[in-house]
């Protein structure tokens, strides 16, 4: 069919160059929204910009359709389970934060070997980059969020605490910042927490050997190919 043939080229030119820069764009608003909940149609954008990381995240990142359908399906799940159940509903939820876990830590697995098999350092490998670890963010503190309801009071947290909370321990873990409003208190807790940490160390130690690696190897062949021989006298 000449429709699927054309979403089968969409899909391949867009993993082959994914535009990782709107995507990046995307997650900083699903990050950065929460707290304008509040206000009027707070929770519509973030809704919207929810929606935006799924959509975006399965066309620009997905190899196949079989891939693609895959992506969203689970996305649009995850999203769907936060929408129409609250932490009150215990079960529900909780299977919705394990979902959005999967869907997230999936993406930056993408994101991941696209950095390992890029050759060049380009603004779409930094934009990548900073992808990786908003998505390694948002991993960390759906999982943190689900030992904390699965466990209960598995942090130290303010009062009336809120999902946002834990996306601001995660980020502050992960940059090695740790404020101290916010600590674990279960045993699991803890191990998760130093887990995170070590995970964000490991990933700027695994950021500067990729980019240097590939901006001097780069480089190395643009010089190699502006050599030329000296003629034979």
């Amino acid at each position: 069919m000449p429709l699927l043939r054309q979403v089968r080229r969409i899909v391949k030119d867009n993993y082959e160059n994914p535009k990782y820069f709107v995507f990046m764009i995307a997650l900083l608003l699903l990050v950065i929204l929460p707290p304008f909940t509040v206000f009027k149609n707070g929770q519509i954008l973030m809704n919207i910009s929810f929606g935006m990381v799924i959509v975006m995240g399965s066309i620009f990142l997905s190899s196949s359709i079989r891939e693609l359908i895959l992506t969203f399906l689970v996305g649009m799940m995850g999203l769907s389970i936060f929408l129409f159940f609250t932490p009150d509903d215990y079960f529900w939820f909780s299977i919705g934060t394990l979902v959005n876990f999967v869907f997230f830590t999936y993406l930056l697995s993408i994101s991941l070997r696209f950095l390992i098999k890029e050759e060049e350092v380009d603004a779409n490998t930094i934009f990548s980059c900073i992808a990786g670890f908003l998505l390694m963010g948002i991993s960390s503190a759906l999982l943190l969020f689900f030992v904390h309801n699965w466990i209960g009071n598995a942090f130290e947290l303010p009062e009336n605490p809120e999902f946002y909370d834990f996306i601001y321990f995660s980020f502050i873990t992960l940059t090695s910042v740790g404020y101290g409003d916010i600590s674990p208190t279960h045993p699991i807790a803890k191990s998760l927490t130093v887990l995170v940490g070590i995970a964000g160390q490991f990933y700027m130690t695994f950021l500067v050997a990729i980019i240097v690696g590939k901006y001097l190897s780069g480089g190395k062949s643009q010089g190699d190919d502006n050599h030329h021989p000296l003629p034979p006298e």
